[in-house]
């Protein structure tokens, strides 16, 4: 008897004969999120558009309808850096979206980085201020991290800082937002 086959539009699929067992033996089976193992990254940008600008951005072409767009905008505050090895990630994201993506030149960026810092702060990169633009911009970049972002920094001053909190007792589970 010739081997006859089906189309391929009528022909019928049949699982593995083990499929029960893969899908209960291995975690990345048949489980919404995973593929091959790995995870897959969700995404926030289906469930929340409101939350990315870009979901609510003008169909226009014109270059002028997002320059208005964003002149409508609220202006936001840029903070000073304090020397508080707890802000400096958020320093560090500030200045970047706010002035560094926003700046031509290191001349300019190292500027605004003195400008932004506190007087105690500013006192320890003042120095470099008198090298090349770029290169004194890099080192600024580099003290500021070594003394205030490395993550052993930061863990000592968060552990300091929890020590000097006040107790708090069960009933006071509000304390602990503060």
């Amino acid at each position: 008897m010739p081997n006859v086959t089906r189309p391929i539009e009528t022909q019928r699929l049949v699982p593995p004969t083990n499929a029960h067992v893969q899908s209960t033996c291995d975690p990345s089976f048949a489980v919404p999120g995973y593929v091959s193992g790995v995870q897959q990254r969700f995404d926030y940008y289906d469930t929340h558009p409101e939350l990315f600008p870009e979901s609510r951005a003008i169909n226009s072409t014109d270059p002028w309808d997002r320059i208005v767009q964003e002149r409508s905008l609220p202006r936001p505050i840029m903070t000073e850096f304090d020397g508080n090895p707890m802000n400096y990630q958020s320093f560090v994201r500030q200045f970047t979206a706010y002035i560094a993506k926003n700046t031509q030149t290191d001349d300019m960026r190292l500027l605004f980085l003195l400008q932004h810092c506190k007087p105690d702060v500013r006192e320890n990169i003042e120095r470099f201020t008198f090298k090349d633009p770029t290169e004194g911009y890099r080192l600024v970049w580099q003290t500021l991290f070594e003394r205030y972002g490395q993550p052993h920094v930061i863990a000592q001053c968060c552990e300091q800082h929890l020590k000097k909190a006040p107790d708090v007792k069960p009933a006071q589970k509000q304390q602990l937002l503060k």
